[in-house]
């Protein structure tokens, strides 16, 4: 059953990240986000103009491979509704993952380009 993330959800989500040696901590997680327990999650970053970004999927790797890829679908779907609420009008999402490509394709994402990620630290 899909349903809100809540910050009790961090100690189960962390360790898939973990386990898939994704370095994320807790402080890079935004407000709006969904979990099945034991299978997945994915968060809605908000922007401050009229798009916002689907990203932090992660998959429990111990689950099966069908439990992760429909989880992930229902997220994907219950983010999109969160997205109009917010009335977003448009949504971005960056995946590598050939899972989160489908699951996008599925949901009527179009492919714009294929890009890296960069990141840098603020200190």
């Amino acid at each position: 059953m899909v349903r809100k993330y809540t910050k009790k959800d961090w100690k189960e989500v962390s360790s898939w990240f973990q386990e898939r040696n994704i370095p994320f901590t807790e402080d890079l997680l935004p407000e709006h986000g969904f979990i099945i327990p034991g299978i997945a999650a994915g968060y809605l970053y908000a922007t401050d103009s009229n798009f916002c970004i689907f990203e932090g999927f992660v998959a429990n790797p111990k689950a099966d491979r069908n439990s992760r890829k429909e989880g992930l679908r229902l997220i994907v779907t219950e983010l999109i509704k969160q997205a109009k609420e917010l009335e977003f009008k448009q949504v971005f999402g960056f995946a590598a993952s050939k899972t989160m490509i489908k699951i996008g394709f599925e949901q009527g994402f179009k492919l714009v380009e294929t890009c890296s990620t960069i990141v840098r630290k603020l200190e």
